[in-house]
This record gives structure tokens, C-alpha cells and sequence, in this order.
């Protein structure tokens, strides 16, 4: 029961094509939204937008992203030693504040929500990063 109550929570999101990746884990019923990157968890508030939804699997796939580089990372800042995430400052000039990691993630929600919401530019670099 509880599996489709996730599941449930989760439809949306699913829909939109953006995922968890393998091995992250999700809990739902929190009072609070983020990604935990040393447990590698997304903890959501109950009835969250997609768009929370979206933004905190992003984080995830942030974390993704330097795992593939560095397996025993425990945190979302090396992101900006990826490939990705160097591409992303990049294009926007920013050096990686909290900001940065959050405007990323930002950037790689709306690319699966509303891709209007995106300048061509951060269009451009969602369509080379994001699968």
C-alpha cells in the first residue's frame, strides 16, 4: 500500500519523463523537500507542485553526475568538477554559490515542466546534458 501511495505522489513526475536515479531512495510524507546526498534521499512534503518534485530528483541527478566521477562523494558541490555542471557555470557566468547549484537544478526541472520558462541558452545546454 504504501509502494502505491509513492507511486501515486510520484505520477506526475513520472510523466513528465524527468526520474530518480537508480539507488535513490524517496520518502514522502515529511515536513520539508530536499535531496540528502550522503543517504541519497529526496524527502517531500505532502501535495508538493511537480515543479518541487522535479527540482529535488534534479539535485539527485546533480549527485548522479559526480558519482559516475567520484563513487564516494557525499556531497552536491562537486557537481561543478562535472563536465555538466562546468558547462552550466559556463553558460552562466556564475561561479558555484549555493545559487548555482540550485539555479542548475532549476534549470533541469523546468527542461521537463516548461521549457518556456527557460532562456535559449539554458535550452541549448538542457538538451546536450539532460536525458
Amino acid at each position: 500500500m504504501r509502494r502505491l501511495l509513492w507511486l501515486l505522489a510520484l505520477l506526475p513526475l513520472l510523466l513528465t519523463g524527468c526520474f530518480l536515479p537508480p539507488g535513490v531512495q524517496l520518502i514522502v510524507g515529511g515536513d520539508a523537500n530536499y535531496y540528502d546526498a550522503p543517504s541519497r534521499t529526496v524527502a517531500l512534503a505532502p501535495d508538493q507542485p511537480v515543479a518541487i518534485m522535479a527540482h529535488e530528483a534534479c539535485h539527485a541527478h546533480q549527485h548522479q553526475m559526480i558519482l559516475e566521477k567520484d563513487p564516494a562523494s557525499r556531497n552536491l558541490w562537486g557537481y561543478f568538477s562535472t563536465s555538466e555542471g562546468m558547462s552550466y557555470m559556463a553558460l552562466t557566468g556564475q561561479t558555484p554559490p549555493e545559487a548555482t547549484l540550485e539555479d542548475a537544478a532549476w534549470a533541469c526541472a523546468w527542461w521537463y515542466l516548461d521549457q518556456s520558462r527557460l532562456t535559449p541558452a539554458e535550452s541549448t545546454w538542457a538538451a546536450q546534458w539532460l536525458h
